[in-house]
């Protein structure tokens, strides 16, 4: 590996730490979605909301080893100084969001799952 390739790696390390860790926040809650054990309803929605967060975090991690573009990811980025930074930075954000609608559906049904619990309880 060339110095510029070490150097370009070594800036990645540590030139994304903002974006790593919110891919590793996206990942948690992937994690979590994949433990819970879920009515058929909730089966439902909780795999569309991961679909979208593996899909967004694929797409980061295609970003961050140069194999996407950010042409193929927003062409209009060509108006930023650094087009691919910004959207390794963007990818990062957009797994960090599908993740938060993947926590709220989380949410929605583990409340759902309680409740019924404690109506049956309460029988």
């Amino acid at each position: 590996m060339t110095a510029t390739a070490v150097a370009l790696l070594d800036r990645d390390a540590t030139a994304y730490r903002a974006e790593d860790e919110a891919i590793e926040r996206a990942e948690a809650t992937l994690r979590q979605a994949l433990a819970g054990t879920w009515t058929w309803g909730a089966a439902v929605e909780i795999r569309d909301a991961c679909e979208a967060v593996r899909e967004a975090i694929e797409i980061h991690e295609a970003l961050r080893a140069r194999v996407l573009g950010w042409e193929a990811y927003d062409p209009d980025l060509r108006e930023y100084a650094d087009p691919h930074d910004i959207a390794v930075q963007r990818s990062a954000e957009d797994a960090e969001d599908a993740a938060g609608y993947l926590a709220e559906v989380i949410g929605k049904h583990n409340g759902e799952q309680a409740a019924s619990a404690a109506i049956k309880g309460e029988s």
